[in-house]
């Protein structure tokens, strides 16, 4: 993000002080790196989720409306390439 763009986003919220904007702006500032419209993978911590009873319910999934499946599916793929999601094939 460019200087412009971290000093509107300090600035958005007219509840800040003059004071808080610019120590927020100082924030956003050293951090820049990692702040970009892409989503991240956090490599810090795993988690996984487990079962302890039965399978849930299953539930009808809302469809995607056609108009956007190629959007979504162009995501996933982007996602599946920066190694944000992964592939994970349950055999039973």
């Amino acid at each position: 993000m460019t200087s412009e763009q971290l000093r509107a986003k300090a600035d958005e919220n007219a509840e800040l002080s003059d004071f808080q904007k610019e120590r927020l702006y100082a924030l956003l500032s050293k951090y820049r790196s990692h702040l970009t419209k892409r989503p991240g993978r956090c490599n810090q911590f795993e988690y996984k989720f487990e079962m302890t009873e039965d399978m849930p319910k299953s539930r009808n999934a809302r469809p995607i409306p056609f108009a956007l499946r190629a959007q979504v599916k162009e995501q996933i793929q982007d996602m599946l390439k920066d190694n944000i999601l992964e592939e994970f094939f349950l055999i039973t």
